[in-house]
């Protein structure tokens, strides 16, 4: 089977793009696009929010974003949010995936879990979406580990506080 062929380009002085092309339809993908205006203008704490607005766009339960940096060198934020089915685990990363490429230009470096949808993660690198089913949320207990973490927006229904 025939695999996604990389390449490094210069998309200007000192910014590196690499891309991705398919082989069988030749379409072109960039891992990680150039830092560009919006993608300067745009902080970590902002594009974590963004992926908070997406969970909430696409329905999610009981939606937390917590400030994990000072716990753990893994990130500086974690998105929390259940999913109803795995269908909507899958469609909920989608929307994130989605609002960051459009409103600055970001992919996820990864996307793990899809297929089954009981734990979906969208790794940005400096924060982590976790899509979880409900029964997954309650067997990892995500926020009793990380019960020392500054929770800075939550959603369950109506937005109870937001981050500064």
């Amino acid at each position: 089977r025939p695999m996604w062929h990389l390449k490094l380009g210069r998309a200007g002085p000192n910014w590196p793009e690499i891309f991705l092309t398919c082989p069988f339809t030749g379409r072109r993908e960039s891992l990680r696009y150039p830092a560009t205006y919006k993608e300067q203008a745009i902080d970590t704490l902002e594009q974590a929010r963004l992926a908070f607005e997406a969970c909430i766009d696409k329905k999610g339960q009981d939606i937390r974003l917590l400030g994990v940096g000072d716990l753990t060198i893994v990130a500086e934020f974690f998105v929390i949010c259940t999913a109803l089915s795995p269908q909507q685990a899958s469609g909920i990363a989608e929307a994130i995936r989605h609002s960051l490429k459009e409103k600055c230009s970001r992919l996820p470096l990864a996307i793990e879990g899809g297929d089954s949808g009981w734990w979906v993660l969208v790794d940005y690198g400096d924060f982590i979406c976790h899509i979880f089913l409900e029964e997954a949320r309650q067997y990892y207990a995500i926020e009793q580990t990380w019960a020392d973490a500054k929770e800075l927006a939550k959603f369950d229904g109506r937005l109870l506080r937001k981050a500064e």
